[in-house]
């Protein structure tokens, strides 16, 4: 269970949302290894790319060895650039992303005894149980296809899940990875369980 920052805490006494079952949050540790890795790869990706080609765009005394590469016709030129710029795009896209993780470090889903809070850095919201209307569960699919120089092609899916609570006051209360890392789908069953259960009390009672 992630830790209970100082201003979720704040926010849950506020609301009077009592005992908090559930903490989630964006896995700030892993996400920095990972991106970390991504970018130590990135570099000796570029190096080595360098060193290989004998490329311009890296210094001499940073490659791992002294190629005898000397291209003269314009494509190889090209592929001195290209090919190490491959890795330093690697490196950005990871520093990039450490960026990112850096600034949701505080960010958390929390479901509690009487409701359910989400605090981003964009903003902090919580809602009882019985003051959720609808709660509307969003499925994004992107589709990625890479050709590969014999002809062939590999394509990857990635599937993000988000949950939209739609509260009585005309409010909307976003949870998705941002907030709740990899347990987001948890969050969105407590979610759909916990709105199901009061919905079905006030029939009930009608």
């Amino acid at each position: 269970m992630a830790s209970l920052t100082p201003e979720a805490q704040q926010l849950i006494s506020k609301a009077g949302l009592g005992t908090p079952t559930a903490v989630y949050g964006p896995g700030t540790v892993l996400n920095t290894i990972g991106f970390l890795f991504f970018a130590a790869f990135g570099a000796a990706w570029t190096l080595l790319a360098a060193s290989i080609t004998n490329s311009p765009i890296i210094p001499s005394n940073l490659h791992f060895f002294q190629s005898e590469f000397t291209p003269s016709d314009t494509p190889f030129q090209v592929l001195q650039i290209a090919f190490p710029l491959f890795g330093l795009l690697f490196v950005l896209i990871a520093l990039v992303s450490l960026v990112r993780t850096f600034l949701n470090r505080h960010s958390r889903g929390v479901a509690c005894a009487y409701g359910v809070a989400c605090i981003t850095r964009k903003h902090a919201d919580a809602v009882r149980w019985e003051e959720i209307l609808t709660v509307i569960h969003g499925i994004d699919v992107h589709t990625t296809t890479t050709r590969h120089q014999h002809g062939g092609t590999t394509t990857s899916t990635t599937v993000s899940h988000k949950y939209t609570v739609h509260c009585q006051d005309g409010r909307k209360i976003l949870f998705d990875k941002t907030s709740c890392g990899r347990k987001i789908q948890d969050m969105g069953e407590t979610l759909q369980v916990e709105t199901a259960r009061r919905n079905q009390g006030r029939k009930s009672y009608y």
